[in-house]
């Protein structure tokens, strides 16, 4: 998931791809606000560590991290914060996919790329989402499921 994520932050931009659009995409250096709702998890570190792999891969990329610990209006003025930095692209993890729209909407102003991560934010007529990247829960619990019921069997 992070890989996808980062790879469209950093070619998705540009809808040309010519020899020398590609070589100077290669050397702009992108920065991309990662808001996180909560980082004390396995899952959160390693979802962490696989954005920061990818960024470390291209070489351009700089990552910059902030949580919200599980409260909306601080993950809202994060992103204001990413938006007045100038970022290139904001990946959010949304701790209230409603409430998160306004931050969504600015960024959209600003021509900031929006992605969700994990945790899905529907786009509205106002709040467009650039692209998102999740789990599907349901299918990874059947597996799960469906793996135990077989152990037990055999």
């Amino acid at each position: 998931m992070a890989t996808v994520m980062v790879m469209a932050m950093t070619t998705g931009c540009n809808a040309k791809n010519t020899s020398t659009e590609s070589q100077a995409a290669a050397e702009k250096k992108y920065v991309i606000g990662v808001s996180m709702d909560l980082d004390d998890s396995a899952y959160w570190q390693v979802m962490k560590d696989g954005l920061e792999a990818k960024a470390k891969e291209y070489g351009n990329v700089e990552l910059k991290y902030l949580v919200a610990q599980s409260d909306s209006n601080t993950q809202n003025q994060q992103i204001e914060s990413f938006i007045s930095q100038g970022v290139n692209a904001i990946i959010c993890t949304a701790y209230d996919s409603k409430a998160i729209l306004s931050a969504v909407t600015a960024a959209n102003e600003a021509n900031i790329p929006f992605i969700w991560c994990d945790r899905e934010i529907i786009s509205t007529d106002t709040a467009k989402v650039a692209y998102g990247a999740g789990t599907d829960n349901y299918a990874l619990t059947k597996g799960g499921a469906d793996w135990l019921v077989k152990y037990a069997r055999d």
